[in-house]
């Protein structure tokens, strides 16, 4: 940090240069993460068709860069390719597909369905945090994003790309609630950025709105915590029955047991008694030694 003249002023400001490693993530962000966006989409589509094996496509998520470019230059040449893109366990390509597949819809008589959309999921949050990163400017940024979110609920509405009715809802409620806060935010950096103090209604409003994106963001956590804890109180309880159930099995028994040794010695002090009176019926005062 240093001081810099500001008109008749000095000001203390932050060195804005950009450092060795944000040309080091942009780079990674360049190679890495949009061809992974492409192979995601392009390989979902290939495994879809059985055109690709399990292990070529983790190889491309692993190197996305260069098997994404592997896979164009045959597309552009229009030559097929053998080998590596066609062969492969079977059995691994259906533990994939399970995973990338199974949420989203399958394609259909006149549909093509959405086998490709975790690519367009990755999309989403790569175009969020590139707003978030590169608009500076509150305002810019707010008002970026309230383009982006509603365009993205759109999106989901006229494709609705979930197999589960109810993914659909939660996924509608989930944009929904991400467009609101935007619009709330753009509210909020509007005020602040022409210097209104908020007094009487408005500011009534406003920490209505500033509880309402509390509740919007603190609902996803608090699902989340709600569900931890009811499955822990699940397995308490589960081991708390088990653990009953196992006493009243054992239980018969150890009074079965615990019956038999008082009986046992009861038999024997009844035992012991009887050969007592039995001397003492037959004992002679002159002979005593016999008696002990």
């Amino acid at each position: 940090m240093h001081c810099v003249p500001k008109g008749m002023n000095w000001r203390l400001c932050l060195d804005g240069k950009v450092q060795w490693w944000q040309y080091l993530m942009i780079t990674f962000i360049v190679v890495f993460i949009i061809p992974l966006i492409l192979v995601l989409f392009w390989g979902s589509l290939l495994l879809a068709k059985d055109k690709l094996s399990a292990k070529a496509f983790l190889i491309a998520c692993a190197f996305p860069l260069p098997c994404l470019l592997a896979w164009i230059v045959p597309q552009c040449k229009k030559t097929r390719t053998q080998g590596i893109l066609l062969t492969g366990n079977s059995h691994d390509a259906k533990e994939i597909k399970n995973v990338l597949h199974d949420p989203f819809r399958e394609p259909s008589n006149g549909d093509r369905g959405t086998l490709y959309w975790e690519s367009v999921l990755t999309g989403r949050r790569l175009i969020m945090l590139t707003i978030h990163t590169f608009a500076a400017d509150p305002m810019v940024r707010f008002v970026i994003l309230n383009c982006a979110c509603p365009l993205i609920l759109v999106h989901h509405l006229a494709v609705r790309p979930f197999s589960e009715r109810k993914a659909n809802i939660f996924e509608t409620l989930s944009l929904t609630s991400l467009v609101a806060i935007c619009t709330f935010s753009l509210a909020e950096a509007t005020y602040f950025f022409k210097g209104i103090e908020l007094t009487g209604p408005s500011q009534s409003l406003f920490h209505v709105q500033q509880w309402i994106e509390i509740g919007l963001l603190g609902l996803g956590p608090t699902a989340v915590f709600i569900l931890v804890m009811l499955a822990a109180l699940s397995q308490v309880l589960r081991l708390f029955y088990h653990f009953i159930k196992s006493l009243l099995r054992v239980l018969p028994v150890v009074l079965s047991y615990v019956t038999h040794c008082k009986c046992f010695i009861q038999d024997l002090s009844l035992g012991r008694l009887s050969m007592s009176q039995h001397l003492l019926l037959y004992w002679d005062p002159e002979e005593p030694q016999y008696v002990t």
